[in-house]
């Protein structure tokens, strides 16, 4: 091999040391070419001179030097050889890798941005592109390693720290190789550009603005905010609804949440307007705006298939879509919106007036805005209408209050009205705003245009007119009145809203829409059940609305007369109350004295009026369904007719403080006596009270065929002398429809004489009865006894009510069991020998004589559906169970017991049967709530549990006060 002049010694020698060292064994190793060798050794040569001439010029000009020459190299010199040679440039070639990697990581970021934008807009990224970014990312990766090994110690020092030429050259070469597969990367993309498959540039998404409104400091809506984003927050719901009336809150509620939840909860909050009449397209431009997708598609599949592709592809990227003011069931695969449960982080809220919706969007939480409370409400309509109460005029405040009261509550009246009072300082005007709200016909800037055209869409959505009139009908009672529903039904009736028949289904009717209109929250709950509320602005815009089908005469405040300047006026409708009435107008009194006569008289009532008319006769009215005599006072006899004639009536409400004269005095004794014809076969309700009847029916008479076929709700109150429903058993005869045969609810309250309720042949008619409520019959002993009782022969027959589910007994002090014992030396069990399949829970408040609630004689499956128990005040009460009869409680879920001094077990197992299996019998699995309490002689809960006998393996709560014996 040959050898070049070294010259001398020193750092010169090492560095070309380790030049031809890498020339003999790694650059040009097996070479044959002695052209390419003299090449290698003239390169070496010219580098040393230029080094020695200039020591302190940096190596890159020497370097710069040799491209000059491995320019001619090229024109004779090998290939493989020039590469190798390039190897020894590293300084030019570490710059080179800077650059080239920068010009690379530069188009990587405009290639992820085009990415990103594309996804947005609904487009597919395609393989190639996801393969080159990848690509680009392993590079990047090596690009860095190489670069910090540039200032590693084995490449700054070899032989007494001079550089490392061995490791610059290998990072050389490494270098080199990237800078070959970055070009092709650059490339390779530039041809995706020039073929215009791509678009380098997206702007990003824009910010959607919401009006954000008041209430975000208010204790109600803090509280419910709080339990809305606990629900986003849980991966098992995927879509909430939020409902309420109109004007209550709803829209704010939802853009309160949208604010706070974006970018914490969600990274993608969008934001879209249903309305009434929903657009599709429109929808589907605000989802996308909101989310930064371009939807250039005219058609709606097209444009939803976009949005849906949009949202389906961010699998695992939290996205929340609100739909504001939802008003029935849309369907969201129609706006492109995919289901929650299958994309990964997308939930959908949605607000609606209509409760029923949420049920129909398929929520899995709904939440309900109510109005605000009276301290929240008078601080929003401070904040609207500038007032201060420390600094504005004390009588301004004071009528302020009362406008506020007018409002309701209702945020979006506060707000409207107290802007519109905002600028008035002077008392007289906040006056004539207050009379303005309190008659109903406001001229406030605002209340039309806003609040009642809010209401008007409501209203207007409605489904029919039969729901308007309804609605309109609640107007006539006094503002913030619990309305009964029966008064309603009445109503309806009598002004023929309904083109139904009879009372009963004018009832069904009546009930069904009462419930649409409490879906759609025009309607609210009353104070208790059967009642319903207008809210007070709705209320003030039905009055409004009622002009166009029929003026309405409504005044219930302040009135000791009749309206006078309105005596003359025609009215559709007439409410009014006046606290004495001393005269009636001369045509309406006219009218009173004509009631008798009216033969087409389908409803009259005189509930909670005052008798200080001229006698009515009731003769004539043989088309009354419903006869309410309940007054409040009754001054004089009243003279009733014939009742039997009145072959229609559907529902008859007695209330009777005086005697009755004329054919019907006999009333007194047995409301169903001799009836000619067919008597009360269409009555569905009776309800009586403080009478001197006896019984309703005697059976030892001729009853009519049919009488009391029909009835199905049934009360009797304060009735002292009721010593029986029916005084004897039903004829062999076979009856048809059987007496009592449809009644559903029974209610006895007062009625001090009477021992028992039914005969059991009347009780086995009793096939329909699901609610039976007894309270304060000091004397009732048994609900059905067996007339042959005193015969000394009988046979032992199971009483079944099919039906039966509820069962509350207060306050019956003599009380000994549900039906007639069999055995005189049966202690005394409120249940036995009797069957109740559907039983579900019974109540039992001061029955005096309870020994045990469950009797050895009933069967196993009679009160397999009973789930809650509740027990007070029985005072010789010693066991709820004993042995056999604890496996009829296999299902009870809730047991609470108070106040039952005598009770020493609640669950005593001597002498149960259990067979020989070596299985373990669970009993008692089911109760998972045991409540106990002032039970001064309980010592045991169980007694006597055999070994194969598990129980309570389900209690999840005791709790256990003023048990002191217990052990």
């Amino acid at each position: 091999m040959e050898r070049g002049p070294l010259g001398q010694w020193g750092p010169r020698l090492r560095r070309l040391v380790t030049v031809r060292i890498l020339l003999n064994t790694t650059l040009v190793k097996g070479s044959k070419s002695l052209v390419s060798k003299k090449i290698i050794w003239n390169f070496i040569k010219l580098v040393e001179r230029k080094r020695s001439a200039k020591k302190k010029k940096i190596p890159i000009m020497a370097e710069g030097i040799a491209y000059s020459v491995l320019g001619k190299l090229a024109g004779y010199a090998v290939d493989p050889v020039l590469n190798q040679i390039k190897c020894l440039l590293f300084y030019s070639n570490m710059q080179n890798l800077q650059d080239k990697v920068k010009d690379l990581v530069w188009m990587r970021d405009r290639v992820k941005d085009k990415v990103k934008a594309d996804d947005k807009n609904g487009k597919i990224t395609g393989e190639e592109v996801q393969s080159w970014l990848e690509k680009v990312n392993v590079l990047e990766n090596k690009a860095d390693e190489v670069l910090k090994d540039v200032d590693s110690s084995e490449v700054r020092c070899l032989f007494n720290g001079c550089q490392n030429l061995m490791s610059r050259y290998f990072l050389s070469r490494t270098a080199l190789k990237i800078i070959v597969e970055a070009d092709k990367l650059i490339k390779a993309i530039k041809l995706k550009v020039e073929d215009r498959f791509w678009k380098l540039s997206s702007s990003p998404p824009p910010n959607q603005l919401l009006n954000v409104g008041f209430h975000d400091g208010f204790g109600t809506r803090l509280l419910i905010k709080k339990k809305i984003i606990e629900a986003l927050e849980d991966k098992d719901i995927g879509i909430i609804g939020i409902c309420g009336m109109p004007g209550v809150g709803k829209t704010t509620m939802a853009k309160e949440i949208c604010k706070e939840v974006k970018g914490e909860l969600f990274e993608e909050v969008a934001f879209a307007v249903v309305s009434n009449n929903p657009d599709i397209t429109n929808i589907q431009d605000q989802l996308a705006e909101a989310l930064g997708l371009t939807i250039e598609e005219r058609t709606t599949e097209v444009r939803a298939g976009a949005l849906y592709g949009r949202l389906e592809r961010n699998v695992g990227k939290r996205i929340l879509i609100i739909l504001d003011d939802v008003w029935e069931e849309i369907d969201l695969g129609t706006i492109g919106i995919p289901s929650p449960h299958d994309c990964e982080g997308l939930k959908i809220m949605f607000t609606t007036r209509n409760e029923k919706t949420c049920c129909q969007m398929e929520s899995e939480r709904k939440f309900k805005i109510e109005v605000l409370d009276e301290v929240e409400g008078w601080q929003l309509f401070k904040d609207a209408a500038g007032i201060s109460d420390d600094k504005t005029d004390s009588e301004i405040v004071t009528l302020a209050k009362k406008v506020a009261d007018e409002c309701g509550r209702l945020p979006l009246a506060l707000v409207v009205v107290g802007k519109a009072l905002k600028s008035d300082k002077a008392a007289y005007k906040w006056r004539d705003a207050l009379r303005q709200l309190q008659s109903c016909a406001t001229c406030l800037d605002g209340m039309e245009k806003i609040v009642y055209k809010s209401i008007r869409l409501s209203y207007d959505h409605l489904a029919s007119n039969e729901e308007r009139k309804l609605l309109l009908l609640c107007s006539l009672f006094a503002e913030d009145e619990s309305i009964p529903i029966e008064n309603l039904v009445r109503y309806a009736k009598g002004l023929g809203l309904f083109k139904i028949e009879t009372l009963h289904e004018t009832q069904d009717r009546a009930k069904t829409i009462i419930d649409n209109l409490k879906s759609c929250n025009l309607l609210q709950p009353g104070d208790v059940d059967d009642e319903v509320k207008l809210h007070d602005v709705i209320r003030d815009f039905c009055l409004q609305m009622s002009t166009t089908d029929g003026k309405y005469l409504v005044k219930h405040a302040g009135l000791t007369e009749w309206p006078e300047h309105d005596a003359d006026e025609l009215y559709s409708a007439i409410s009014i109350t006046i606290d004495k009435l001393r005269q009636l107008p001369s045509g309406i009194h006219s009218q009173l004295s004509m009631i008798g006569s009216l033969k087409k008289l389908e409803i009259l009532s005189f509930y909670h009026s005052f008798g200080d008319y001229s006698p009515i006769e009731f003769t004539n009215l043989c088309n009354l369904r419903s006869l309410d005599l309940r007054f409040r006072e009754l001054s004089g006899p009243l003279l009733l007719g014939v009742l039997s004639g009145m072959k229609k009536l559907e529902e008859l409400y007695l209330k009777c403080f005086n005697a009755i004269k004329g054919e019907d005095a006999k009333i007194f004794k047995n409301l169903v006596c001799e009836l000619e014809g067919n008597g009360f076969i269409n009555l569905k309700t009776l309800i009586l009270s403080h009478g001197d009847f006896e019984y309703l029916i005697d059976a030892t008479n001729t009853i009519p065929g049919g009488t009391f076929g029909k009835l199905e709700f049934l009360e009797l109150n304060k009735l002292p002398k009721l010593r029986e429903i029916c005084n004897g058993n039903i004829p062999r005869v076979v009856i048809e429809p059987s007496w009592f045969c449809n009644l559903l609810t029974v209610n006895i309250f007062d009625c001090e004489s009477i021992t028992s309720l039914f005969q059991e042949s009347v009780a086995k008619c009793l096939v329909n009865l699901q609610s039976l409520t007894i309270s304060s019959c000091q004397m009732l002993e048994v609900v059905s006894t067996d007339a042959r009782e005193n015969e000394v022969i009988k046979t032992c027959e199971m009483l079944v009510f099919p039906k039966l589910k509820i069962v509350d007994l207060k306050s019956l002090s003599r009380f000994k069991s549900f039906t007639s014992q069999s055995n005189s030396d049966v202690s005394h069990a409120l249940f036995n020998q009797v069957n109740f399949p559907n039983m579900e829970w019974f109540r039992v408040d001061d029955l005096g004589c309870i020994v045990t609630l469950l009797g050895k004689e009933m069967q196993v499956q009679s009160l397999h559906k009973l789930a809650l128990i509740a027990v007070f005040g029985c005072s010789k009460l010693l066991a709820i169970a004993e042995s056999d009869s604890i496996q009829l409680l296999q299902n009870l879920e809730r047991l609470t017991v108070w106040k039952c001094n005598a009770l020493d077990v609640l669950f005593d197992f001597e002498g149960i049967k259990v067979t020989n299996d070596d299985e373990e019998i669970d009993m008692l699995g089911r109760l998972i709530k045991l409540w106990l309490k002032a039970l001064p002689k309980l010592v045991h809960i169980t007694r006597m549990v055999p070994k194969k006998i598990c129980v309570f393996q389900n209690l999840t709560t005791l709790n256990v006060a003023n048990c002191n014996s217990l052990k």
